[in-house]
This record gives structure tokens, sequence and C-alpha cells, in this order.
């Protein structure tokens, strides 16, 4: 893998073929990243791939941030997410009892995946929104990008839209948008997940619901890894143990805001 050039990279991406291993996608990452600039769409497609090698694996975010430099502290994690939108239309399976219906989808979304190769990072940023919202999913990417998506759009006009279709504009009449997201308790909540919803700068009263939500979890949560400590294993006690560490910096944190506010209500009276 270690010989293999960009052109030959860019022409196994076009072609579908995902990465076959770790190091195969880890090579291809040595290579493109360097070049970023004009290979982001790639770049998000093989962190996508790698990240799936490692799914299970908590240091590689850390890892993968420092050895590719990426700028920023969430932007591995907006790559990862468009990684995703390109898998998920690169390995759709239609599920109807009926063959030629699926192959007909399976078609429109091989299109789909090819048509997202050329375009912007911050297009399938937007599309991102669209296949994470449980209501919508790829299919209404697929849609979008089959009925509505013109190539002379520039990236606003591009936002414009989506948000016009799906309602996370300002265009939108009757609901307010809402600072909520989905996820499976049981499951891992993605780091981009998370990054997401806190970049929309919530309202102060929402940012409280956010950090009292967190508090409730993380004390019910304590109590289970107390009565479950046998049965995790060391790996995931490393990781218990730096999640300990950010709790306690949390705290101090939280202690220095109540104490300052009890200080400043001292001071009226």
């Amino acid at each position: 893998m270690s010989e293999i050039t960009f052109e030959e990279i860019h022409d196994r991406i076009a072609a579908g073929i995902p990465a076959a291993n770790l190091a195969e996608a880890e090579a291809a990452l040595d290579l493109l990243a360097p070049r970023y600039a004009k290979t982001p769409v790639m770049i998000a497609l093989v962190i996508a791939e790698a990240r799936n090698f490692r799914r299970n694996d908590k240091t590689f975010w850390s890892e993968a941030a420092s050895r590719w430099s990426f700028p920023g502290d969430k932007t591995i994690y907006h790559y990862y997410a468009v990684g995703c939108l390109l898998i998920a239309l690169r390995e759709f399976r239609g599920s109807s009892e009926s063959e030629k219906e699926n192959r007909t989808i399976e078609t429109q979304a091989r299109r789909c995946y090819t048509t997202c190769l050329d375009l912007e990072f911050g297009k399938l940023a937007k599309l991102c929104t669209v296949m994470n919202d449980k209501r919508r999913g790829i299919v209404e990417v697929m849609n979008f990008l089959k009925l509505h998506y013109r190539k002379e759009w520039t990236n606003r006009e591009f936002i414009r839209r989506v948000d016009e279709l799906y309602g996370y504009g300002k265009e939108k009449s009757g609901n307010p948008d809402q600072l909520t997201f989905s996820f499976d308790i049981f499951d891992d909540v993605s780091p981009e997940t998370v990054a997401d919803v806190l970049e929309r700068n919530p309202r102060p009263d929402e940012a409280l619901q956010i950090v009292s939500n967190g508090a409730l979890w993380c004390r019910s949560a304590s109590r289970l890894l107390v009565e479950h400590a046998d049965e995790f294993t060391d790996e995931a006690l490393v990781e218990f143990e730096r999640l300990s560490s950010e709790l306690d910096e949390a705290k101090r944190r939280l202690d220095r805001v109540i104490a300052e506010r009890r200080r400043a209500a001292l001071a009226l009276y």
C-alpha cells in the first residue's frame, strides 16, 4: 500500500471500492492528509473507513487527530460525519421484496455517491444534517440530490435550499428549531453528535437543561459502575479513569461558578 499513488486512491474511491483493512486505510490517509485542501471529501471517506476498523478503540480520535494534523478540535468529527454519509450511499442496499425495486434504488444510491464525490465539503456537511435526522435518513438525501439539487448552486444557495426543504432554516414557520438529538443510551454517543449540538449556541435555559441532564446521567451511571465493577475489562477501566479526570475538572469549574454566584448574592445584602 505504501507504493500506491494519489491517482490510484482516487480511482479506487471513485469506483466504490472500500479499504481492505486498517493498514490500507491508514496508508491512504498518510498520502491524502497533506493534500487536504484538494482532497477533503476523499479524506472524509477514508477517515470513516479507518474508524470502522477501530470501532471499539477509544484512542482512535486522539491518535488520528495527532497523526494527520487536523486543524481545530472538532474538524476530524466533521470529516467522519461526511465519510459516514458517503459510505451509507456507497453501501446502500434496498429492503424491498422486489428485486427490481432494490436494483433501482441501489442504482440511484450509486449515482448519488458519485455526485457527492464532486461536491464541496460544506455541501456534504449540510447533507449530514438530513441523514442524521431520524425523521429523514439517507433515502431523503438521495431524494434531494435526485429531485432538487442543481450543479450551479453555490454553498450558500445549497444550504438555503436544504433549510427550506427540511426545516432547519429561519424561513420555517410553525414549530421552532429544537435543540434536541436522538441517541440510543445503550450505544456510543459519538463526539461529533455532541459537538454539533453545542455548536448551535444553546440559549441559557437550554444550556442549563443540558447540564442538568448530563449531571443526572452521570450520577446514575456512576452507581452502575460501582455495582458492576467486577465485570468491566481493564481497557474499560482505563477509559473510566480518563473520564473521571475530565469530570473532576468539570466539577471544579462548576464549583467556581457556584461560589462566584453565592459571593455575588451575599454582596447584595
